[in-house]
Protein backbone atom coordinates (compact mmCIF):
# COMPACT_ATOMS: atom_id res chain seq x y z
CA UNK A 1 0.00 0.00 0.00
CA UNK A 2 2.97 2.29 0.47
CA UNK A 3 3.37 3.80 -3.05
CA UNK A 4 6.03 6.26 -4.12
CA UNK A 5 5.03 9.78 -5.06
CA UNK A 6 5.94 9.15 -8.70
CA UNK A 7 3.69 6.09 -8.81
CA UNK A 8 0.79 8.05 -7.31
CA UNK A 9 1.22 10.86 -9.84
CA UNK A 10 1.41 8.31 -12.66
CA UNK A 11 -1.82 6.67 -11.49
CA UNK A 12 -3.66 9.99 -11.29
CA UNK A 13 -2.46 11.12 -14.73
CA UNK A 14 -2.80 7.62 -16.20
CA UNK A 15 0.79 7.60 -17.47
CA UNK A 16 3.81 5.40 -16.89
CA UNK A 17 6.58 7.14 -14.98
CA UNK A 18 10.06 6.35 -16.30
CA UNK A 19 12.72 6.61 -13.61
CA UNK A 20 15.44 9.13 -14.40
CA UNK A 21 19.04 8.49 -13.44
CA UNK A 22 20.64 10.94 -11.10
CA UNK A 23 22.95 13.07 -13.29
CA UNK A 24 24.27 15.27 -10.53
CA UNK A 25 27.95 16.13 -10.75
CA UNK A 26 30.37 14.48 -8.36
CA UNK A 27 31.06 16.37 -5.15
CA UNK A 28 33.67 19.07 -5.52
CA UNK A 29 37.16 17.88 -4.72
CA UNK A 30 40.00 20.21 -3.85
CA UNK A 31 42.44 20.67 -6.69
CA UNK A 32 46.13 20.28 -6.06
CA UNK A 33 47.35 23.20 -8.15
CA UNK A 34 51.02 22.84 -7.36
CA UNK A 35 51.24 19.09 -8.07
CA UNK A 36 51.43 19.59 -11.80
CA UNK A 37 53.25 22.73 -12.89
CA UNK A 38 52.03 22.22 -16.45
CA UNK A 39 48.42 22.15 -15.29
CA UNK A 40 48.93 25.34 -13.30
CA UNK A 41 50.36 27.12 -16.32
CA UNK A 42 47.61 25.77 -18.57
CA UNK A 43 44.90 26.90 -16.16
CA UNK A 44 46.53 30.31 -15.81
CA UNK A 45 46.70 30.79 -19.57
CA UNK A 46 43.12 29.57 -20.03
CA UNK A 47 41.80 31.91 -17.35
CA UNK A 48 43.89 34.79 -18.66
CA UNK A 49 42.58 34.30 -22.20
CA UNK A 50 38.97 34.16 -20.94
CA UNK A 51 39.32 37.36 -18.95
CA UNK A 52 41.00 39.11 -21.87
CA UNK A 53 38.23 37.93 -24.19
CA UNK A 54 35.61 39.31 -21.82
CA UNK A 55 37.43 42.64 -21.70
CA UNK A 56 37.74 42.86 -25.50
CA UNK A 57 34.10 41.92 -26.06
CA UNK A 58 33.04 44.38 -23.39
CA UNK A 59 35.02 47.18 -25.02
CA UNK A 60 33.39 46.52 -28.40
CA UNK A 61 29.96 46.35 -26.77
CA UNK A 62 30.64 49.56 -24.90
CA UNK A 63 31.39 51.43 -28.12
CA UNK A 64 28.19 50.15 -29.77
CA UNK A 65 26.07 50.87 -26.69
CA UNK A 66 27.45 54.37 -26.47
CA UNK A 67 26.45 55.08 -30.06
CA UNK A 68 22.96 53.69 -29.42
CA UNK A 69 22.61 55.69 -26.21
CA UNK A 70 23.61 58.91 -27.96
CA UNK A 71 20.99 58.32 -30.64
CA UNK A 72 18.22 57.26 -28.26
CA UNK A 73 18.94 59.89 -25.58
CA UNK A 74 17.49 57.46 -23.04
CA UNK A 75 18.56 57.59 -19.40
CA UNK A 76 18.31 53.80 -19.07
CA UNK A 77 20.79 53.31 -21.92
CA UNK A 78 23.36 55.45 -20.13
CA UNK A 79 22.70 53.53 -16.91
CA UNK A 80 23.48 50.29 -18.74
CA UNK A 81 26.69 51.84 -20.08
CA UNK A 82 27.80 52.80 -16.57
CA UNK A 83 27.15 49.22 -15.41
CA UNK A 84 29.22 47.85 -18.29
CA UNK A 85 32.06 50.26 -17.50
CA UNK A 86 32.09 49.02 -13.89
CA UNK A 87 32.08 45.40 -15.07
CA UNK A 88 35.00 46.08 -17.41
CA UNK A 89 36.94 47.80 -14.63
CA UNK A 90 36.34 44.76 -12.39
CA UNK A 91 37.51 42.42 -15.17
CA UNK A 92 40.72 44.42 -15.50
CA UNK A 93 41.26 44.18 -11.74
CA UNK A 94 40.62 40.43 -11.94
CA UNK A 95 43.29 40.13 -14.63
CA UNK A 96 45.85 41.90 -12.46
CA UNK A 97 44.83 39.81 -9.44
CA UNK A 98 45.29 36.67 -11.53
CA UNK A 99 48.87 37.72 -12.33
CA UNK A 100 49.56 38.47 -8.66
CA UNK A 101 48.27 35.07 -7.57
CA UNK A 102 50.25 33.35 -10.31
CA UNK A 103 53.43 34.93 -8.99
CA UNK A 104 52.58 33.76 -5.47
CA UNK A 105 52.07 30.18 -6.66
CA UNK A 106 55.14 30.09 -8.91
CA UNK A 107 57.95 28.32 -7.02
CA UNK A 108 60.62 29.99 -9.17
CA UNK A 109 59.52 33.43 -7.99
CA UNK A 110 59.54 32.32 -4.35
CA UNK A 111 63.17 31.13 -4.63
CA UNK A 112 64.33 34.46 -6.04
CA UNK A 113 62.81 36.48 -3.19
CA UNK A 114 65.36 38.48 -1.25
CA UNK A 115 65.14 40.10 2.14
CA UNK A 116 66.31 43.67 2.22
CA UNK A 117 66.86 45.37 5.55
CA UNK A 118 67.61 49.03 5.61
CA UNK A 119 68.78 50.39 8.92
CA UNK A 120 69.28 53.97 9.92
CA UNK A 121 71.65 54.84 12.74
CA UNK A 122 70.96 58.05 14.57
CA UNK A 123 73.85 59.19 16.68
CA UNK A 124 77.37 60.52 16.58
CA UNK A 125 80.31 58.86 14.85
CA UNK A 126 81.80 58.11 18.27
CA UNK A 127 78.64 56.20 19.23
CA UNK A 128 78.76 54.29 15.95
CA UNK A 129 82.43 53.34 16.43
CA UNK A 130 81.71 52.17 19.98
CA UNK A 131 78.81 50.00 18.73
CA UNK A 132 80.99 48.47 15.98
CA UNK A 133 83.78 47.68 18.46
CA UNK A 134 81.27 46.08 20.85
CA UNK A 135 79.88 43.95 18.00
CA UNK A 136 83.40 42.83 17.07
CA UNK A 137 84.14 41.83 20.69
CA UNK A 138 80.89 39.82 20.89
CA UNK A 139 81.58 37.95 17.64
CA UNK A 140 85.08 36.83 18.77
Amino acid sequence: MNKKVDDKIGDVLDVDIVPVEDNLPAPHQALALLDDDGQLKRDFEYTRENIMSVIETGNKSLEELFELAKQAQNARAFEVISGLIKTLADANKDLLELHRKNKELDPNVAQNAKTVNQNLFVGSTADLMKMIKDADKDSK
